[in-house]
């Protein structure tokens, strides 16, 4: 029960750093950042895809 919860935290610090870098004002100048936005919005859906596969295996 603590692997998963420290996995599903760890999921969604991963979601949060990666809408932080989408949208903070701070990455704007960088080159590529169509590129990096859409390897952020990836990660995103992994993350999203593993928790959900952790809620679905709960008994």
């Amino acid at each position: 029960m603590i692997a998963v919860l420290g996995k599903s935290l760890g999921d969604i610090l991963g979601i949060v750093i990666a809408l932080w870098f989408i949208f903070s004002a701070d990455f704007a100048d960088i080159p590529y950042k169509r590129i990096l936005d859409a390897v952020a919005l990836f990660v995103i859906l992994l993350s999203a895809v593993r928790i959900i596969q952790r809620l679905r295996q709960r008994p």
